[in-house]
């Protein structure tokens, strides 16, 4: 997973199936992870009305966050195959795939409306995320900044348009997408839930976060397996890069 280094980086002044096993990954996530309630072993790895009583249904569902494993979040989504694309609402909340946490906090009102919002979080030790990256605030900025342009090469090899994050240009900076603290990292993206017209597909969906969703997710946060060494290097480097500017 070798992060596409094709930039300058100076600032401007102002997964995996149920099988259980990651794609081009040969090892688990860190064994300091917290023990997974999920069934992965802990691998790294509605309706259409607008009256007012619908709309506070709906906002009332959405204060209200699920939770569960992996498996109960694919459970979930094929159950709501066929439905009217609002029961995608009852997705919303915290899901654990074993050494990274899926948070879904937002789900669009319709199929033609933006994508849903989502939250990978994980801890820097069950990534292995290098001591250097979380040594100084500038380190845990260009962090985030690699962590984003990192998830940007994971959709582009996993060839799928249903999942987005924000663009990054050729300065490295604080990015809303990305947080790197000392005990957690958040990766905030989107993902176009599937239908036709307004129906769900759910068994669709369910392959989405299966597959491809974690997929992703892991090749961006995977800094502990042999495979992942020259993205930590790179990563690195692009420390470096942006603390010698500081510097200047």
């Amino acid at each position: 997973m070798p992060f596409n280094d094709q930039y300058s980086f100076f600032p401007s002044a102002s997964h995996r199936s149920d099988s259980g096993h990651s794609r081009g990954s040969s090892s688990a996530f860190s064994s300091n992870a917290r023990p997974p309630q999920g069934g992965r072993g802990g691998a790294f790895r509605g309706g259409n009305s607008t009256s007012r009583g619908a709309r506070g249904n709906w906002r009332e569902q959405e204060s209200r966050r699920a939770e569960g494993s992996d498996k109960d979040l694919l459970a979930a989504l094929r159950r709501l195959d066929g439905r009217s694309y609002g029961g995608y609402k009852s997705v919303i909340g915290d899901w654990d795939y074993g050494d990274f946490s899926l948070a879904i906090d937002h789900i669009q009102a319709d199929p033609f409306a933006p994508p849903s919002n989502m939250r990978a979080i994980a801890t820097p030790e069950a990534m292995g995320l290098p001591p250097e990256a979380l040594a100084s605030a500038d380190a845990r900025l260009a962090t985030a900044d690699f962590l984003v342009r990192s998830f940007n090469d994971a959709i582009r090899r996993a060839d799928t348009r249903d999942v987005r994050i924000a663009r990054t240009g050729q300065e490295i900076l604080q990015r809303s997408a990305a947080t790197v603290m000392p005990d957690k990292v958040e990766i905030r993206f989107q993902v176009q839930m599937p239908a036709r017209g307004r129906t769900i597909l759910g068994n669709t969906a369910a392959r989405l976060f299966d597959v491809d969703v974690p997929d992703i997710i892991m090749d961006t946060l995977d800094f502990m397996s042999e495979d992942s060494q020259p993205m930590a290097n790179s990563l690195r480097g692009h420390i470096a890069t942006y603390e010698d500017y500081r510097a200047l």
